[in-house]
């Protein structure tokens, strides 16, 4: 698992997107909601899904039972993120390259469908960070169910451009619960603390995990909607992997399990011997003129 955190002047670019003023608001405000978007749950809290390039007919329509809204509207989001992809290229690449390796001695059987799509799809181009989930949430303390990750996320990125959160990762004994709402024992889970422009990479495939967010946040770093009211927001980048075990809230791995350990071992593998970089503002803007063009 990397960490990290974006640099001001880049969360000040992708948080100054045009997008969070004149459309952001008709995912808060009912009377005015996008079609097809999910209701606000009782936390008050709304995830709308998008993809980062043209989704496929049929393959792409829901990710953990959402309806996926078509490309994600928010072109500075877009830019950082194929810049992202951009000057890693080379690591997604290799670790691209591990994986249909080792996956191309198995048989078509075993393989199954989702073994099958590593070899007919390109990390990069087709399923590494295909899905971009919205997250914006009231300034209520909250505390999710702690769980583990569908397949989606065997390569997941996190993002926090509005807010504060907790994220609490449990790498020795997944069969410890919770003791009380404030969240999981330090001494028994890893706690990692999400502020503006943190960002993280992992696969949350394999940790039991969950998720704070604090009741107490600074003003500045909230996200003023045009009601007056505030809120966190945080941005979700799964793949397009294991199509067939996308689940969020799952206890067992994504089969074939042979596959799933693959996968599995070159991206800890990749994650543990390279350092993925986070691009730079003169990245993004270099990205978003050639969406623009």
């Amino acid at each position: 698992m990397q960490f990290g955190g974006i640099e001001g002047d880049v969360r000040a670019y992708i948080c100054g997107d045009s997008w969070w003023t004149e459309k952001a608001p008709a995912l808060l405000d009912p009377p005015k909601r996008q079609k097809g978007a999910p209701d606000v749950d009782k936390d008050n809290k709304v995830e709308v899904v998008y993809t980062a390039e043209e989704a496929k007919p049929g393959a792409d329509a829901t990710l953990n039972g959402a309806p996926v809204l078509g490309r994600c509207p928010i072109v500075r989001l877009n830019a950082w993120l194929r810049a992202f992809k951009k000057v890693n290229a080379a690591i997604i690449e290799l670790m691209d390259e591990e994986m249909v390796a080792l996956l191309a001695r198995m048989s078509l059987d075993d393989l199954g469908l989702n073994g099958r799509y590593f070899l007919t799809n390109q990390a990069a181009a087709d399923w590494f960070c295909k899905f971009i989930s919205l997250q914006m949430l009231s300034t209520a303390e909250r505390l999710d169910t702690a769980h583990f990750d569908g397949g989606a996320s065997i390569l997941h990125m996190g993002l926090t451009l509005w807010g504060r959160r907790r994220l609490y990762l449990n790498l020795a004994d997944p069969a410890k619960r919770l003791v009380s709402s404030a969240g999981p024992a330090e001494d028994e889970w890893v706690v990692t603390h999400q502020r503006p422009g943190s960002v993280y990479l992992a696969n949350l495939c394999a940790p039991y995990h969950q998720v704070g967010h604090e009741g107490e946040d600074d003003p500045d770093d909230l996200y003023d909607a045009p009601s007056g009211k505030s809120y966190k927001v945080a941005i979700m980048f799964r793949t397009s992997c294991f199509g067939y075990a996308r689940a969020r809230t799952t206890s067992t791995p994504p089969n074939p399990k042979q596959v799933f350990e693959i996968v599995s071992s070159v991206i800890h593998k990749a994650l543990l011997c390279n350092r993925f970089c986070l691009p730079t503002l003169q990245d993004c803007l270099e990205q978003e003129e050639q969406l623009r063009s």
